[in-house]
């Protein structure tokens, strides 16, 4: 769970991204918000960085069509978020 909101909050330092979008516990996983590109756009530009962003939610009539379903376990090293907060940066400019 420490890397679950430890990544929601740098990535909420960006702006043009919002996490979470539903407010509550969370455990490993969390949805998301991309306001400045559409996810899949955001997918493509993380995976040409090899990182898997998350599960884009798109098409999934769940009212979340700006949104990806992200998981950050505790497998997931403080390099390997801070890579994914930065290439997000990056991207979103």
């Amino acid at each position: 769970m420490k890397n679950t909101h430890y990544l929601m909050k740098k990535l909420n330092s960006i702006g043009g991204l919002f996490a979470p979008h539903f407010s509550g516990y969370h455990f490993m996983d969390f949805v998301l918000d991309i306001n400045d590109m559409s996810p899949m756009r955001f997918v493509e530009e993380m995976m040409k960085r090899d990182i898997l962003p998350g599960i884009p939610l798109t098409g999934m009539k769940l009212g979340l069509e700006n949104s990806l379903l992200v998981s950050a376990t505790e497998i997931h090293t403080r390099e390997m978020l801070d890579s994914y907060v930065g290439a997000a940066g990056e991207i979103i400019g």
